[in-house]
Formats: structure tokens, C-alpha cells, sequence
């Protein structure tokens, strides 16, 4: 009988965790092996500050990826992605860049961030939403 409730229980439970699932991949690279060619770019915050996050978005792949748009969010058009990697090197150090593909592992754009900003990324129909905020643990928060 107990048998037969716990099955019944992982039956009902297991789709629920399957919907959850993340079918989008985020792999560290180096920013150097990022194709220099145009793409959507957005960014979150100033290349100044600490807090700042670059999404490339490779054009025309029937997938948009974007920033969260808040306050600091700014849409700067098409660009090629040397300047941006630049600014990281120069002035940001550390940054993280990841490559965002989709669940086929097609790459559909970039994410240069600064390890103070935490981040995540979710699959909507035809649209990747990557959302960034502040990392409270570096300011020893717990």
C-alpha cells in the first residue's frame, strides 16, 4: 500500500518538476571566441559601473534574446561586439561571458556581466528574457 502511494506520488509530482525544467544553455567562454560580427545589442547599467551586463543578440535567427528591461536597461541598436569585450577588459575585471543557446544547443546570443551582478535567463515562445540584478552575497550579505 505504501509502495503504491509513493508511486502515485512520484507519478504526479515528476511533471511538475519536467514544466521547471530549464531547456536553455549557459556555457562560459571566453569573450574572444565571440564572432565579430553585427548584433542586437542591449545593455544594463554604465560601462563605468560595477553593475553591468551586455546582451548580444545574433539578428535574424528567429530567437530574440533580451535584457529585462528596467530603468537601467538601454536598447543601443546594432553593434559589433569588440568595444563592448573591450570595456569588460578595461574596466570591469571580473566579468563573466557566457554563450546562451537553446535547448537544441544553437547559439542564439551573448552575456558579458560583471560578477556583481547575479543573473538568469528564461525561454518565452520566441524570446529569451535574461533578467540581472545585484549580487548582495559580495557585500556580505548572506
Amino acid at each position: 500500500m505504501i509502495r503504491k502511494i509513493l508511486l502515485i506520488t512520484i507519478v504526479a509530482v515528476l511533471p511538475i518538476f519536467e514544466g521547471c525544467r530549464d531547456d536553455l544553455i549557459r556555457s562560459s567562454i571566453n569573450p574572444i571566441t565571440i564572432p565579430d560580427k553585427p548584433y542586437n545589442v542591449m545593455t544594463h547599467g554604465e560601462h563605468w559601473s560595477r553593475y553591468y551586463a551586455v546582451v548580444l543578440d545574433i539578428p535574424d535567427d528567429g530567437v530574440e534574446v533580451v535584457l529585462r528591461e528596467t530603468r537601467l536597461t538601454k536598447k543601443l541598436g546594432v553593434d559589433y561586439p569588440r568595444k563592448y569585450i573591450d570595456q569588460f577588459n578595461n574596466l570591469m575585471r571580473p566579468f563573466i561571458t557566457l554563450r546562451i543557446s537553446d535547448g537544441t544547443g544553437a547559439a542564439r546570443g551573448y552575456l558579458l556581466v560583471s560578477v556583481y551582478l547575479k543573473y538568469w535567463t528564461r525561454s518565452l515562445e520566441e524570446r529569451i528574457v535574461v533578467t540581472v540584478q545585484p549580487d548582495e552575497s559580495y557585500f556580505g550579505y548572506p
